[in-house]
């Protein structure tokens, strides 16, 4: 699950080392160019998804559901016979319409991009940090671990913390906000993973 952009393109040989996955492109204002220089590197076609029309990919299901964001967001439900992911990104808000559908899930994906006071006291210009906390613009701790008490449930395993500002943000205090309020349904700590762009993970099996 990943965005259009060059950086995340250029990557999919690296992570699709052995031509076994399958990669689905967002169609809500698709770029043919890109479409033409994903095929390029995948040794399968490309797939395409579109707002709320799931799309089968073997035994999975991948459903995209509508986002406030300016920038094209990841915003996906990839279920199989047994596991549900929820991967979400890029917005300032999630809209609680889609709660019941997005609600227990095996695993969150779910972006702590900043913390409100960082930001305020932060480098970037007045109009971007008005972006930043605008409903267009992207979660911070406080909003994640929010919507994370509302959705997690009794077969939810793992939650994957992602977009942590480099300048508005530390990993310690996205995970203490995150922590702290997960504290109330005894969500274990060991089970919520910071990621970092620039290392990889471990295999995680759910």
């Amino acid at each position: 699950l990943t965005k259009e952009a060059s950086p995340f393109v250029n990557s999919l040989p690296i992570i699709n080392k052995d031509n076994s996955s399958q990669v689905c492109q967002s169609q809500r204002n698709p770029s043919v160019s890109k479409s033409s220089v994903i095929n390029s590197k995948l040794s399968k076609p490309l797939l395409s998804s579109r707002i709320n029309q799931p799309v089968q990919i073997q035994n999975a299901e991948l459903n995209e559901t509508q986002s406030q964001a300016i920038a094209r967001p990841i915003q996906l439900a990839w279920v199989n016979e047994m596991k549900k992911i929820q991967s979400q990104g890029y917005n300032g808000y999630l809209n609680k319409r889609y709660f019941p559908r997005i609600k227990n899930k095996d695993v969150y994906i779910i972006e702590a991009n900043h913390d409100e006071v960082m930001l305020m006291n932060g480098p970037y210009p007045f109009i971007l940090k008005q972006r930043i906390l605008s409903d267009k613009g992207h979660l911070s701790n406080e909003a994640t671990a929010n919507i994370l008490l509302k959705l997690v449930g009794s077969r939810t395993k793992y939650i994957f913390l992602a977009h942590i500002s480099e300048h508005n943000n530390t990993k310690e205090l996205a995970l203490k906000t995150v922590t702290d309020k997960l504290d109330e349904i005894n969500f274990n700590h060991d089970n919520i993973i910071l990621t970092d762009q620039y290392i990889s993970l471990e295999m995680v099996e759910v």
